[in-house]
């Protein structure tokens, strides 16, 4: 083999030269090398960003809805959902996906109070409400109450009202009763009362009287609710005195139907409170007053041991 000769190379030809090599090396290194561990400023500035919105949306979730939630007793063992905006100008007619999941979960039916509404609502949304605020009650099976109240303790709502614990009471007293009906023997009820009574009159005597005395008469003007207040207080005579809360047009009225119907009273055992003077009354039987003087005749040593309370819605 000859031997190789080598040509002098001239020096600023050189550097020249490993100049562009390094420069070529550079640009392949750039081109296979991976996303760096710690990226840029512009891509720190996005992964913030998104962070941002994670806590922005975890802090609209933890935040109270502005609703107000009314549960009242509906009948039938329904409780009645009323939600109600707080802010009337923000409407919708839709409820949040948080309320429609509580109340699904625990049975809700739909009672349609407006069908007309519901008609308009969907046609104007071009889907169906689930669960609107106007056109629509929300029912829920009673025994479900203390499944809700736990389910709204973490202030899901702004303001939520449950059924008062003594509804509740007079509700459980009232279901006792009516699984067990007892017998009920009205000769201790005014002979009068007894001998004129139709036989629905009977029946709601005869209901209140199972459950202790305790009932909301609600039938139509001119069936008689009267004659039944007065033949269930009749009944319970020997735990009287009888106070009778009227508006102040009818107490008159009220003592000419006992007169008719307590053949036994007189008027010795009758008080019609008239004004705020005549409220320090003695000790009578049965004592008649308006829902404005009411207040002025409690006593401790004067307690009522029945009440009928007239027109009171």
């Amino acid at each position: 083999m000859g031997d190789i000769e080598f040509e002098e190379v001239d020096d600023e030809f050189f550097k020249a030269l490993v100049a562009a090599e390094e420069a070529a090396t550079a640009a392949r290194s750039r081109q296979t090398a991976q996303i760096p561990t710690n990226p840029p400023p512009k891509y720190q500035n996005l992964n913030n960003s998104n962070n941002h919105i994670n806590a922005a949306s975890q802090a609209a979730a933890a935040t109270p809805l502005n609703l107000r939630v009314l549960l009242s007793y509906y009948g039938d063992g329904k409780i009645a959902v009323k939600v109600i905006q707080l802010k009337p100008e923000q409407v919708s007619y839709m409820l949040p996906k948080q309320l429609t999941d509580i109340f699904t979960q625990y049975g809700a039916v739909h009672h349609t109070r407006d069908p007309i509404a519901v008609k308009e609502t969907s046609r104007r949304l071009k889907m169906k409400p689930l669960l609107s605020y106007n056109d629509k009650l929300i029912l829920i099976p009673l025994k479900h109450h203390g499944d809700l109240v736990q389910a709204f303790k973490n202030k899901v709502v702004a303001d939520f009202q449950p059924i008062p614990v003594w509804v509740l009471d007079l509700l459980r007293h009232a279901s006792d009763a009516s699984r067990k009906p007892l017998p009920v023997d009205l000769s201790k009820m005014s002979p009068q009362i007894n001998n004129a009574i139709l036989p629905f009159q009977r029946v709601g005597i005869e209901t209140a009287i199972q459950r202790g005395g305790k009932i909301l008469l609600a039938d139509d003007m001119g069936l008689g609710k009267s004659i039944q207040a007065l033949g269930i207080a009749s009944f319970y005579r020997d735990q009287w005195p009888l106070l009778i809360i009227v508006p102040a047009s009818l107490r008159q009225v009220w003592s000419d139907q006992i007169f008719q119907w307590y053949h036994d009273i007189t008027p010795d055992d009758v008080t019609i409170i008239m004004n705020a003077k005549n409220a320090a009354f003695k000790k009578t039987r049965i004592v008649i007053v308006s829902y404005e003087l009411v207040d002025r005749i409690g006593s401790k040593e004067f307690k009522f041991g029945v009440v009928i309370v007239d027109e009171s819605h």
